[in-house]
């Protein structure tokens, strides 16, 4: 698992970051499995772990008084790769 950010896409300023899962296949060699975007315009990702199987993507939202540049309200994302695709899933209560 690898989480990258990905600049200028579109030839803008803009940004994504993308979470990527990757499978050993013969041998030793590693293989893109999936990817799929976790955060965009608005959204930052800031640090990513691994917990009993699931990926926790920290990210910083806009707060209610921040600027679209400037998110500051920390949120926690969830997810599973499963079948080949990423999975955004729900914390158990």
């Amino acid at each position: 698992m690898a989480l990258y950010t990905l600049e200028g896409s579109g030839n803008g300023n803009g940004a994504g970051s993308y979470l990527a899962a990757f499978e050993r296949k013969e041998g030793s060699q590693l293989q893109l499995a999936g990817t799929t975007l976790v955060s965009g315009f608005g959204v930052a990702a800031q640090k990513v772990g691994l917990k009993e199987g699931t990926v926790h993507v920290t990210l910083l939202v806009p707060g209610p008084d921040d600027p679209a540049c400037c998110p500051s309200t920390e949120e926690e994302s969830l997810y599973v790769f499963h079948g080949g695709k990423w999975l955004q899933v729900q914390p158990s209560s």
